[in-house]
């Protein structure tokens, strides 16, 4: 079976502005992590989640107007890479920006967990599925720094819709 990308990630034709990127990292350096923790286990992640719309560089907000509208939370995500294969426990999909590159990557798995396709972000914003199993590469000590606007109650193929009705993809 033939691994179809866009069932697992798309990109987003929408990006910040070098200055507005410039405000968001700066308000990113700011913020207060914790490890991400279930059932005990740290699963390599760190997060801020207990953040405002009125706190990002209103340049964020209003390149994506109508994620804001619809996404149900938004958070700061961290880690080195090296993240065990998993799915997300209650977020179906996220709208993920990363605030850096670097050369870890994303792996999607099929449904087996035999085969999996990369995504490599290299600066640009996508549309995750995130009950799809997914790992990250091992990234040594350098962090990835990501903005993820979040859907728990919406699945991938939802916002999917509802962004392709907005001109979000190319």
């Amino acid at each position: 079976m033939k691994l179809v990308p866009s069932d697992f990630y798309m990109k987003i034709n929408r990006r910040l502005s070098d200055d507005v990127m410039t405000e968001l990292v700066a308000f990113e350096s700011t913020v207060d992590y914790k490890k991400f923790i279930w059932n005990d286990m740290w699963d390599g992640n760190y997060y801020c989640n207990d953040l405002t719309n009125d706190q990002l560089p209103s340049g964020v907000i209003e390149t994506f107007s109508e994620v804001f509208d619809i996404c149900e939370n938004f958070c700061f995500l961290k880690n080195t890479g090296n993240v065990i294969k998993h799915h997300d426990v209650a977020r179906r999909a996220s709208v993920t920006i990363p605030l850096n590159v670097t050369d870890s990557y994303t792996q999607f798995w099929d449904w087996d967990e035999t085969k999996y396709i990369k995504l490599r972000h290299n600066g640009e914003v996508y549309l995750q599925n995130n009950k799809q199993r997914h790992s990250v590469k091992d990234n040594g000590d350098e962090f990835r720094l990501f903005l993820q606007l979040n859907f728990f109650e919406n699945d991938y193929a939802w916002v999917k819709q509802q962004l392709d009705e907005y001109k979000y993809f190319q």
